[in-house]
């Protein structure tokens, strides 16, 4: 008499198991409008207008004043157990002014800070273990004008990952 590998019995519930094994891509939550790279390298401290800059990456997400406090609107995030919902952070104004430390700033001065945030989620599901992992990739650019004369006077682009 020759035994069966595996008994009869539980053949559904491997059956099962195996039907739950995956990997399950959540929906991308985006934050922001994307900041072209191509835009970026067109900019010239002293010579980009203003209205140029507006043109090429629209409204900025926060427009920073010297000793004022900032709100920066956040949009969805995925979590490690859900999603984080839309508000605000508050920020210190004066931080995006030390990215531009080694000039003088004055009355005039304003940092345009625009950024785009991509929060995406998978899990793998294998039987009923889940594993789930969240990528966030955040591209920021900060623009020093000088509302004056409505030019550009300096400006640094940290590209997300």
């Amino acid at each position: 008499m020759q035994s069966s590998p595996v008994p009869p019995a539980i053949l559904p519930a491997l059956a099962i198991m195996l039907a739950l094994q995956g990997c399950a891509p959540a929906p991308s939550w985006r934050s922001g409008a994307p900041i072209a790279d191509t835009a970026v390298k067109r900019m010239q401290p002293g010579r980009t207008s203003k209205s140029e800059l507006l043109g090429a990456f629209g409204m900025p997400v926060g427009i920073a004043k010297r000793g004022e406090p900032l709100a920066i609107a956040r949009g969805i995030e995925w979590t490690g157990s859900g999603t984080r919902p839309a508000g605000f952070e508050r920020v210190d104004a004066d931080t995006f002014f030390e990215l531009f430390s080694k000039r003088p700033f004055g009355e005039h001065h304003r940092v345009y800070y625009y950024r785009y945030r991509v929060s995406s989620k998978h899990a793998v599901i294998l039987g009923f273990y889940v594993r789930e992992s969240v990528k966030r990739s955040t591209d920021e650019l900060w623009v020093l004008i000088n509302e004056e004369n409505e030019t550009v006077e300096d400006f640094v682009h940290r590209p997300g990952s």
